[in-house]
Formats: C-alpha cells, structure tokens, sequence
C-alpha cells in the first residue's frame, strides 16, 4: 500500500457526494457504493444524509489502519518466533502466494 497517499478521508470537502473518499493530497482515491434496500434517496437529501457513508467510513478505517495493523503482527511474529505468523505476514505482504484450496492466488 506505499503508492497510496495515505489517510484517506470520507467526504473532506463540503460539496463532495455521497460515498466520496479523498486520499490526502485531495483527490478522488474510491467512492462506496451499495444496495442497502433504499428504493428512493428522497430521504437522505431531504435529511442531509449519505446512505453510502457507512460502507465509506468501513473503508476509510479498513485502509488507514493497514500499515499499523501489519506491523503489530510482525513486532508480535517477532516477538515470539511464531512461523505461522511469520507466514501470514508474507502473505499479507504479498511476498508468497497464498494457497486457496491446493492452487495459488
């Protein structure tokens, strides 16, 4: 994830749209979508509301917290010479295939 101008921010500016996510130099990095069985938005524009901005904020925490998240696993593989986690962390890293069900992912 080092090409990614991190944090990400859900909706910054004031006239970003709904599910909008910027990166930290400002520009558009994803905007969150989904079918939450809303049959009209009438509700949210006249409340002022973004029916995405749950999948947003998932997604904004879910990126800012990976690099932090992938340390503490190695400190702690590390700190106990665990091989297993150890592994998972080349997984995560992407330094070794994952294996899926005896083939390679």
């Amino acid at each position: 994830m080092s090409d990614l101008s991190l944090p990400w921010a859900y909706r910054p500016r004031e006239f970003d749209d709904w599910g909008f996510i910027r990166d930290a130099t400002g520009s558009l990095a994803a905007c969150a979508r989904g079918d939450k069985g809303v049959r009209s938005h009438d509700g949210h524009r006249a409340a002022g509301t973004d029916p995405y901005g749950e999948y947003a904020a998932f997604i904004v925490k879910a990126v800012n917290s990976h690099d932090a998240l992938v340390g503490h696993l190695r400190r702690v593989a590390i700190h106990a010479c665990d091989d297993a986690a150890l592994e998972l962390i080349h997984r995560i890293d992407g330094d070794i295939p994952v294996l899926v069900g005896g083939t390679s992912k």
